[in-house]
């Protein structure tokens, strides 16, 4: 009797998106877990810019059949449940309410599906976030539900960009710049193209050398026509002849309407979700200065693109990876008692931009540094996660490999390499000293509530009894 196993807890996850099918990964065998997602497959979205090109890659490559990852051939284990439905309400801190999606392209037809209820006792949410690209609204994107009109939609953009003469790149961030190199890698010369962004340089956020590279690469082009900066696009002054196409690359959106029925308070305009240095819900805008004493759900967490940290961290893949121990650290403290862990003040930023199919770089914090393969090192991490999540024979051992990587180069940036450019997290010292001020101002806080400090205790307390 004394030896015996606590019984698990029962984890919901809302949202197959990386980050959902990351921690999912990692705690598959610590809680009975329920996925809820409201599409019948995984899109691995950092493809999008060359998906548009080439439309056997999105159908054959890009996406992974949910039911058959999860509830068929078991990827994540037995102990993981597949639901396809639209999460709807968080109804209160235990339960939350969805309407089932299977068997629906679209949100037509959805007004009809009666809801259902879900009980949990932990909860995260792992959205992610929405390319819009020529929808009119985050929700227009955010309600196709089914790989049929995906892939519709996928080939209309395909369709349009061929046909088109002038093409026109609304963004000039990561997405917009690689949207335009894959579009000139396949077109060349055939067609004209311009580039508009409200910032003064492309690549905004990133080391100004990787900018003036990626300028210089796009102007050169005989059929490249402008590059507009400082400049805000507006639909209603484009032309609307079928020979030019807009394609809108500015940036990405949220669409979390499921908290504005009791936790709306929890969430910022653009549908960001409020988290807490363990990624708890919170009320509290992580952003800005503390103000009386926030209400925070312990067993409601947020993670991954969709959730707004102190940390304000750059949203891909390596940033979500490194935070994912932190989340599960804390999940298994609330679920089964221990210490909760706190998110560091930032993470390093690591990133790959190519902007042509042999030129791109490798970015370290404020380090920007030239290579030719950086197109193919993002695939091949595009490779090893969607063959693990396929099932293929090589899958287990390319990402057993890609962790050896990722742990190896945390180490240099973190450890053996703390003397060089590359190691500073943040690219300004102000603002890398204001989130420290931030963040102890919230340690004094919790120190000198004795409320907040009994409380905790009591619920640890009370997790580990039960």
């Amino acid at each position: 009797m004394g030896n015996s196993q606590p019984q698990r807890k029962k984890l919901v996850i809302i949202g197959g998106s990386f980050a959902g099918l990351l921690i999912l990964d990692k705690v598959k065998e610590d809680f009975d877990i329920t996925l809820i997602e409201k599409k019948d497959h995984f899109e691995w979205i950092c493809s999008l810019p060359h998906s548009m090109v080439d439309l056997d890659y999105f159908e054959n490559e890009a996406t992974v059949d949910l039911k058959q990852c999860i509830s068929v051939d078991r990827v994540f284990g037995p102990n993981v449940e597949y639901l396809q439905g639209m999460v709807t309400e968080i109804a209160d801190d235990h339960s939350l309410k969805y309407k089932p999606t299977e068997g629906l392209d679209s949100d037509q037809g959805l007004q009809d599906i009666e809801e259902e209820t879900c009980q949990f006792d932990l909860l995260i949410i792992c959205t992610g976030s929405v390319y819009k690209i020529n929808e009119k609204s985050a929700k227009d994107a955010a309600t196709i539900f089914s790989i049929k009109e995906r892939t519709r939609l996928i080939k209309k953009y395909h369709d349009r960009i061929d046909s088109a003469k002038e093409i026109l790149v609304v963004g000039g961030g990561s997405t917009g710049v690689e949207s335009l190199g894959e579009i000139i890698n396949k077109y060349g010369d055939e067609k004209e193209y311009n580039m508009i962004t409200n910032q003064d340089r492309l690549l905004h956020g990133f080391p100004e050398g990787l900018s003036r590279r990626a300028s210089d690469y796009f102007t050169g082009k005989r059929t490249f026509k402008d590059l507009h900066l400082n400049q805000y696009f507006s639909p209603e002054n484009n032309q609307s002849e079928d020979h030019n196409f807009s394609l809108m690359c500015a940036g990405m959106d949220y669409y979390t309407p499921f908290m504005n029925f009791n936790f709306k308070d929890c969430v910022d305009q653009r549908g960001r979700i409020f988290v807490n240095q363990y990624f708890q819900v919170t009320n509290q805008d992580p952003t800005q200065q503390e103000i009386g004493h926030p209400k925070t759900y312990d067993n409601i967490f947020c993670y991954g693109d969709a959730c707004l940290s102190c940390m304000q961290e750059v949203k891909n893949v390596p940033a979500i990876r490194e935070t994912s121990y932190t989340v599960k650290k804390n999940l298994l403290a609330i679920a089964y008692g221990g210490k909760l862990t706190k998110m560091s003040y930032a993470v390093d930023q690591v990133a790959a931009v190519y902007y042509s199919k042999w030129r791109g770089f490798l970015v370290l914090n404020d380090l920007a540094i030239p290579n030719c393969a950086t197109l193919l090192a993002k695939k091949s991490i595009e490779k090893t996660f969607m063959s693990k999540f396929k099932n293929k024979c090589c899958g287990k051992f390319r990402f057993c490999i890609y962790n050896f990587q990722v742990n190896f180069s945390s180490c240099y940036l973190n450890t053996c390499c703390c003397c060089c450019p590359c190691s500073k997290r943040r690219r300004y010292k102000e603002r890398r000293a204001a989130l420290r001020a931030l963040i102890a101002q919230h340690n004094s806080e919790e120190e000198k509530n004795p409320l907040f400090k009994d409380g905790q205790e009591e619920r640890m307390i009370e997790l580990k009894s039960k």
